[in-house]
């Protein structure tokens, strides 16, 4: 990824209606969110809720990741998990999670550029606010249970205080369009029984429930994960991406 050069998914086809134009930015609008391509390379995001009261001040900014944002995934990964998995995860693990102790581990993903790996933040000023990651199908996490599919969402998480305004669904975007460019026809991933409000944000992106998993540790249930699949990554791009008039 470490120097990877990146095209923002949305200028990638003519079927976006522009709503802007001026001698440094061109706008379009797809889906919830509204997008401002600059001059100077940067892509800025709003959603249609900001949009409608004029809250262009408060754009978020989105890029591909790098090792340098290892540190900021790192605690937003920690106070998300603490957040939506009160309850469905142990108390001792969501206590036990350290930003300090994951950011090597991220650190070392990002810069393997053998990996496969797509991965973009979201900043709102120069604060991490979301981030998304995916790449190649790991069917080997789950010998018992593989998923049909080539390609895989690994993490997907927005703070707290951001979600509701479109930015799941623009990583969604900016992952399935580079996985396509990457040569991955379809697409699933694993979400956490409990986990209402993922499963209803998959499902809402026409996301097929596939299998159940459940995790036996100690002859205790450990966890249970849902799975949603999209056998055929190309269409769902264009669900993504084409907004209709």
């Amino acid at each position: 990824m470490a120097g990877a050069l990146w095209t923002p998914a949305v200028p990638h086809s003519g079927d976006f209606p522009k709503i802007g134009y001026n001698a440094n930015t061109v706008s379009w609008g797809w889906g919830a969110c509204y997008i401002a391509l600059q001059r100077n390379g940067s892509i800025r995001v709003w959603s249609e809720i900001g949009r409608k009261n004029g809250n262009i001040m408060d754009a978020y900014s989105v890029r591909l990741a790098t090792p340098k944002d290892a540190g900021s995934i790192a605690e937003l990964k920690v106070l998300c998990w603490r957040q939506s998995y009160q309850g469905l995860v142990p108390d001792h693990v969501l206590s036990n999670l350290d930003a300090g102790t994951e950011e090597p581990h991220w650190r070392n993903w990002l810069g393997d550029e053998a990996a496969g790996l797509v991965a973009f933040v979201c900043f709102s000023g120069d604060r991490l606010v979301a981030y998304g990651l995916a790449g190649p199908m790991r069917n080997e996490d789950k010998p018992d249970h593989p998923l049909k599919v080539d390609a895989e969402i690994y993490a997907l998480y927005v703070h707290p205080d951001h979600q509701r305004q479109g930015l799941g669904k623009c990583l969604m975007t900016e992952m399935v369009c580079a996985l396509v460019d990457q040569g991955h026809r379809s697409l699933g991933l694993w979400v956490l029984g409990g986990n209402k409000k993922g499963e209803h944000f998959y499902e809402k992106l026409s996301g097929q429930a596939g299998p159940k998993y459940v995790e036996i540790r100690n002859n205790r249930i450990a966890f249970r994960e849902r799975a949603y699949l999209w056998p055929d990554l190309k269409a769902f791009r264009a669900r993504l991406t084409v907004k209709s008039v």
